[in-house]
């Protein structure tokens, strides 16, 4: 994201939609055709990015005005995920659990200190390149060597891509850091008993345990696909390079309910 761009979020988007298709493109300045895909769902969401800090600010002014909860947000803002707690490894306790972060530092939580989870999913396109050896017919060879060497190599590259998905746990912490479980990176010996054979299982189990220690928390699965990502961030933003950014506004206005 650019470092001059002017996001703006909305935290409410209650009543008809069509009302709200009218009230958006009165303030944003389009057709109420074009705004009535940005106010259907639930809040929070994306629904402009504008390069101008002036007209950002007359447009929250507006959307307040209009009782949409808007929130003008600067990238610089938004934490990263050099800012949260990757976790490597765990051990659930009476009350509470004790996290080990990819450099090795260890963190006491309580059960009470859990205040949002978000779950989703990330995706990740890789592009592979394969070799593949083949011997075809030489003429040239079979001459030269009096019919001793008929064939020749060659190489043949061919490139394929394949997408990488993975899971992901955001547990926000009251007054704290946010904690980050990435199904491919946590160990689950933490699970103790519960540990079963395969990774996937035990980051779901892993979540819903999780869950059940914090039943008064804020939890949201709407990260775990495409179309929720998507919608979050609107029609502008690339949800592929923008995590941190749904991270963020789910965690501030989505737990506001």
């Amino acid at each position: 994201m650019s470092q001059e761009l002017n996001i703006i979020a909305v935290g409410k988007l209650e009543g008809a939609t069509e009302a709200l298709a009218a009230s958006l493109a009165q303030v944003l300045g389009l057709a109420v055709f074009d705004a009535r895909s940005r106010v259907r769902g639930p809040a929070p969401r994306v629904v402009a990015v504008l390069a101008d800090g002036a007209r950002a600010q007359a447009v929250a002014v507006g959307l307040q005005a209009a009782g949409f909860w808007p929130l003008l947000v600067h990238p610089e803002e938004v934490p990263h995920e050099v800012d949260r707690i990757g976790v490597r490894s765990f051990r659930l306790g009476r009350g509470g659990l004790e996290v080990e972060a990819r450099d090795g530092t260890k963190r006491l939580v309580r059960d009470a200190d859990l205040v949002w989870l978000l779950k989703g999913m990330t995706w990740e396109r890789e592009i592979i390149t394969d070799v593949d050896t083949v011997r075809k017919f030489s003429p040239g060879k079979a001459l030269l060597t009096g019919g001793l060497m008929l064939t020749s190599k060659k190489k043949i590259e061919t490139t394929r891509s394949e997408l990488q998905t993975e899971g992901f746990l955001a547990v926000g912490l009251g007054g704290g850091p946010t904690l980050m479980f990435r199904e491919k990176e946590v160990q689950y010996a933490g699970l103790g008993p519960a540990m079963q054979a395969s990774r996937f299982s035990n980051f779901q189990t892993l979540c819903q345990e999780l869950r059940r220690r914090a039943p008064g928390a804020f939890y949201d699965e709407r990260l775990m696909s495409a179309g929720g990502h998507a919608h979050l961030l609107g029609p502008t933003l690339e949800p592929e390079t923008n995590l941190d950014l749904a991270i963020w506004l789910l965690s501030r206005w989505g737990s506001k309910g």
